[in-house]
C-alpha cells in the first residue's frame, strides 16, 4: 500500500488533477482555480495558438497524456 506522501508525489493517482488544480494546496479547489487549470488544458491543446482546438490537437494532446501517463 502506498502512504499518504507516496500518494500525493504519484502524478497519475486518482488525486492528481484535485493536487493541480489545487493551486494554493489548501485543500479546496475554487472556481479561480479549476478555471484556471481549464484555460491552460485549453492552451496546451491549442497547438497553433488560434483560439479553436481542433480534432486533431485533442487527438494529439490524448496521445501526449498517454505517453505520460496521465
Amino acid at each position: 500500500a502506498m502512504t499518504g506522501a507516496a500518494i500525493a508525489q504519484d502524478r497519475s493517482g486518482p488525486g492528481h488533477h484535485f493536487e493541480s488544480a489545487d493551486a494554493n494546496n489548501d485543500g479546496t479547489v475554487t472556481r479561480q482555480e479549476f478555471d484556471a487549470g481549464r484555460a491552460a488544458q485549453f492552451q496546451r491543446l491549442d497547438a497553433n495558438s488560434n483560439g479553436q482546438v481542433s480534432r486533431d490537437e485533442m487527438r494529439a494532446g490524448r496521445e501526449e497524456r498517454g505517453r505520460r501517463g496521465g
